[in-house]
């Protein structure tokens, strides 16, 4: 799916709320969300979401991960970021 504008992004998030309900778990929105985006799904995250990236990959497997390089990071987070990336 192509989302492109505010009015698209609305129409995925309504799609989703109709889908999942307000009890979906975690693994059930990634599910829904990989369904929905295939390829073109993304995950962002930091230091503190090593799950979300574990959750994400058992639903997406392959799914890419945004990790924003600011070039403060202490080299414990990268060498974190790099052990996450290679389970």
């Amino acid at each position: 799916m192509s989302v492109t504008t505010e009015v698209d992004l609305r129409r995925v998030a309504e799609q989703g709320a109709v889908d999942l309900g307000p009890d979906a778990t975690a693994q059930q929105l990634l599910a829904w969300a990989a369904r929905m985006f295939g390829e073109k799904l993304i995950v962002a995250s930091n230091m503190q979401d090593a799950v979300l990236v574990d959750l994400a990959a058992r639903e997406a497997p392959g799914v890419d991960v945004l990790f924003l390089e600011t070039g403060y990071h202490f080299a414990e987070t990268i060498g974190t970021r790099d052990a996450v990336e290679h389970t």
